[in-house]
Order: C-alpha cells, then sequence, then structure tokens
C-alpha cells in the first residue's frame, strides 16, 4: 500500500486496474498460504508432494475411463475424454522417470483437452456427466498448478521415493481397471475387496501424513479436493434426479441457472468446512506434537530446499 501511495500521481484517487489485482492475488496467495500452514517450508514441501502424488493418482481415472469406453464399443458419449487421461498418464510416467519439465506441459494439454471434452458434454446435453467430471478438473487444476515449477517437481521426487510412487501407481492401476469386469450379482464381491483395499490403503497414506509438517499440511488440501470429488457425485446425481422427475411429465430441459449456483454454492461451502476442519485438527497436533520428519521422507536431502514462496 505504502508503494502504490507513493507511486500515485498528484490528484490521483485510484489505483490502475492492473496494480489492484496485482494487491489482491498477492493479499490471496498469502492468506491461503497462511491457511495451509503457518510453516513457509511445510507448505513448499507439501505442494512438492502434491506435484509428484496427484499425477500418479489420476492414473486412475484415465484406466477407468479407457476400460470403460472399451467396453461400451467406444460409443459417445464414453470415450470423449480418453485422450486427456492419456496426456496425464503420459506425465505420471514422466514425473516417475524423473523428468522435472516435461511433466507440466503434458499436464497443460491434459487439463486444455478435458475441459474441451466436458464442452463437447455440455454441447450434447450431458449435464450429469458434467457435473461428475468437474471433481476431476478440479484435482487436475491442483495437480498443473502444482506441476508448473520444476523445482517443486525435483523436490517432490526427493521427498517421495520412485517405490511410494510406484505402489500408488500399481493401486490406482488395479482400481480402475477393476470396472473390466462384468456387472453381474456375481461380480460384487471383486469390486468390493478392491473398493475396501483402495479405502485401506487411502486410510493408512493419510495417517502416514500425520507424522510431519508437511504430511500434516497436505492433509487439508487432500480432504477439500476429496470434498469436491464427493460434491460432483452428488450433484451428477441430483441432477440425474431432476432428468427423471421432468421426463416423467414430458417437460425436461437443462438444469437453471439457479439450481446450478445453489449446487456451486452447496460443494463450496462442504469443500470450506472440510478444509477448515481437517486444519483444526492438524493445527492441534502441531501443538502437542511437533515433528518434523515422517518416515517417508529421508532424512538425507541432496541441494537445498527453495522457499521463497
Amino acid at each position: 500500500m505504502g508503494v502504490l501511495l507513493e507511486m500515485a500521481e498528484p490528484g490521483q484517487r485510484r489505483p490502475p486496474a492492473g496494480e489492484t489485482a496485482a494487491l489482491l492475488g498477492l493479499c490471496a496467495r498469502t492468506w491461503l498460504g497462511q491457511a495451509v500452514s503457518p510453516s513457509r517450508r511445510a507448505r513448499y514441501d507439501s505442494v512438492s508432494i502434491l506435484a509428484v502424488t496427484l499425477p500418479v493418482a489420476l492414473v486412475f481415472p484415465a484406466v477407468g475411463s479407457v476400460t470403460l469406453a472399451a467396453l461400451t464399443g467406444w460409443s459417445w458419449p464414453f470415450g470423449a475424454d480418453v485422450p486427456a487421461w492419456g496426456l496425464w498418464v503420459a506425465t505420471a510416467i514422466a514425473v516417475i522417470a524423473g523428468s522435472s519439465s516435461w511433466p507440466r506441459w503434458l499436464a497443460a494439454l491434459g487439463t486444455v483437452a478435458y475441459l474441451f471434452a466436458m464442452l463437447l458434454q455440455f454441447s450434447d446435453h450431458n449435464y450429469q456427466t458434467v457435473a461428475a467430471g468437474v471433481g476431476w478438473l478440479a484435482v487436475q487444476v491442483v495437480a498443473l498448478a502444482a506441476l508448473w515449477r520444476p523445482e517443486r517437481v525435483r523436490r517432490g521426487r526427493e521427498l517421495m521415493p520412485v517405490w511410494v510412487l510406484m505402489i500408488l501407481a500399481g493401486v490406482c492401476l488395479t482400481v480402475g481397471a477393476a470396472k473390466l469386469i462384468p456387472g453381474d450379482y456375481t461380480s460384487l464381491m471383486p469390486r468390493l475387496m478392491t473398493s475396501s483395499a483402495a479405502m485401506l490403503v487411502g486410510v493408512a497414506l493419510c495417517f502416514a501424513l500425520l507424522f510431519s509438517k508437511p504430511g500434516r499440511a497436505l492433509l487439508p488440501i487432500l480432504g477439500a479436493l476429496a470434498a469436491v470429488m464427493w460434491a460432483a457425485k452428488y450433484q451428477a446425481g441430483s441432477i440425474g434426479n431432476f432428468e427423471a422427475q421432468r421426463a416423467q411429465w414430458l417437460t425436461w430441459q437443462a438444469p437453471t441457472w439457479t439450481e446450478v449456483l445453489l449446487m456451486t454454492c452447496e460443494a463450496a461451502a462442504i469443500t470450506i468446512a472440510v478444509f477448515l476442519g481437517l486444519r483444526l485438527f492438524t493445527a492441534a497436533i502441531d501443538k502437542v506434537w511437533p515433528t518434523k520428519r515422517c518416515s517417508l521422507i529421508p532424512a538425507k536431502v541432496t541441494g537445498p530446499t527453495p522457499v521463497s514462496e
């Protein structure tokens, strides 16, 4: 604010729009960073972990989308997002292989391709599919933001060993390929066993995150992403109910803007509540258990850790 006042010309009462936007953006980044964690080192390490784990986790929807499209004979609308997921699989491979610059460009292309696929679905009035895809789009945007700086990818590779990323990729590949199982009654048990195993792995990983400050800073972010995913699935089901009710009365129409606004506000409220709840929980743990390192993070780290953010 002092700089803006010093640079103001005589008689000027408002700063230019560009400087105002820059100031508001700086305030938003500062407050968001403090909301994640008061420790700059913990924030940087948590985003670095996201940079290498989120692309690998996106192998799950990629495999599920490909298998579903194959089972349906690649009929529309199935398979519209396969090119986007293919780019994200390439991103995961580049991350595991050790590249730090290629992943961000592949991720950017994958996000744009997925957004284009959603626009195609929207133009074809597949509103339920679009609503369900909003959650995955949010995950892709967060992953792209984390991947955008190559130094974060390098730091993430230092914090997360390759064998951890390989195990995560194997779990996502197995759960995603479970859609290959036919949908009859006899296949319910394998599906339930696969889903239960994935949930146990997720709970174990969340428990492991509590053993380090970067992990505790990461937990609210993962919780917010999970809340966005759940809200998107829930709102997709609501849109399906709207369409079914209107079809009975032969008055089918697209969801109104009021309905879309209400569903968006509801999803935002759920996401913020989950984030704040987990943040308060991790802050309480930080006070009674101020540990700095977990077993997944090696004691010796090569190279300096940039914490200028």
